[in-house]
């Protein structure tokens, strides 16, 4: 049987005792004595005010549920169910090669990143400034053909040796290759 408060103590004390009272009572003097030893034990061990460590009602505890967004596959979970974890536990070891993978692919993209930076930072070679050097010279050189062909096809429809429509196709096919050229 368990007792949850000292009143339900009481009295089930209490029950026993006149149980107990009658039962003895139909016997001997000497079983009287004994009856009120025991009947005096049971009621001061009854008789304390200590607080009930019972308590009635549910517990409940809390439950996380876990998940992990890659596909690697769990080798083995390191904890039980109903374990208490702390956080930054490992709860499971999962398949390295997938995530190992990963690791080397971000390591070597990191080091190439890493070595573009040094190559920008340290400016233009020589080399590559002669040729950007030339390249500017002829287009400056192809300029100053496209002006002179201009003013040549000027001339021409001034004496009337073109058509104004070819005079303007023509302009207007250098004006573009002039644009061309400075961008």
């Amino acid at each position: 049987m368990i007792v949850r408060s000292w009143s339900e103590r009481a009295s089930i004390q209490t029950v026993v005792i006149r149980e107990m009272i009658c039962v003895w009572m139909r016997f001997n003097a000497k079983a009287n004595k004994c009856i009120i030893i025991l009947i005096s034990v049971l009621i001061l061990t009854g008789c304390d005010n200590k607080p009930d460590n019972m308590l009635s009602g549910y517990s409940h505890g809390e439950f996380v549920y876990l998940s992990y967004s890659g596909n690697e596959k769990i080798e083995r979970i390191l904890i039980n169910k109903g374990d208490n974890v702390a956080a930054g536990q490992e709860l499971v070891k999962i398949e390295s090669f997938d995530a190992q993978n990963i690791f080397l692919r971000a390591e070597e993209k990191l080091s190439a990143e890493s070595a573009l930076l040094r190559n920008l930072e340290s400016g233009e070679r020589p080399e590559e400034l002669d040729i950007i050097r030339s390249q500017i010279k002829k287009a400056q050189s192809a300029e100053s053909q496209v002006k002179r062909q201009l003013g040549r096809y000027r001339n021409l429809y001034a004496n009337h040796a073109i058509s104004l429509a070819e005079w303007e196709d023509i302009r207007d096919e250098l004006t573009q290759k002039a644009h061309r050229l400075k961008s």
